[in-house]
């Protein structure tokens, strides 16, 4: 078994019209499965010719852990929120508040606060698998639209 892997750091450099060109071209002659891992931006399939509804299943997938309040009010939760180091946890009134777009999962203020938050872990992406009208299958993954873990997923 061998793998062809196509990869930049750059965006619009021509990875995904090279690696469906190489796929049709190589199906041709050997049995193969093309796989895109740009589960941010996946447009393989595009290339492709696949729209969402060509592919025979998806899975979702749980990469990430996000806070969840189970204690709001109180003096002592403050501290919650001055460990957070992405904004998502504001102490006003004596009460904690959570932007859950925010949070990274990180997990500290469960840390400092286990009586007041705990990680739960949340669907934010899925991978799927299609057939191909060049005798192949495509297998790609795909984030959720403003879901974290994208480096997670491709390796899920």
């Amino acid at each position: 078994m061998k793998t062809l892997t196509i990869l930049s750091g750059k965006g619009g450099t021509g990875k995904t019209t090279l690696s469906a060109s190489l796929a049709v071209l190589l199906a041709r002659k050997r049995k193969i499965i093309a796989a895109d891992c740009d589960a941010d931006a996946p447009n393989l399939n595009l290339a492709l010719g696949l729209l969402e509804e060509n592919f025979l299943s998806w899975k979702k997938v749980q990469t990430n852990e996000k806070a969840v309040l189970i204690k709001e009010q109180g003096k002592e939760l403050k501290k919650c929120a001055e460990v957070c180091n992405f904004g998502a946890l504001k102490f006003k009134n004596n009460k904690l508040v959570l932007n859950e777009f925010l949070c990274e999962g990180c997990g500290s203020c469960m840390l400092i606060c286990p009586e007041a938050i705990k990680l739960v872990k949340v669907n934010n992406g899925k991978i799927g698998i299609a057939k191909t009208k060049y005798n192949f299958n495509l297998v790609s993954g795909q984030l959720k639209i403003g879901a974290t873990g994208s480096g997670k997923l491709k390796f899920y």
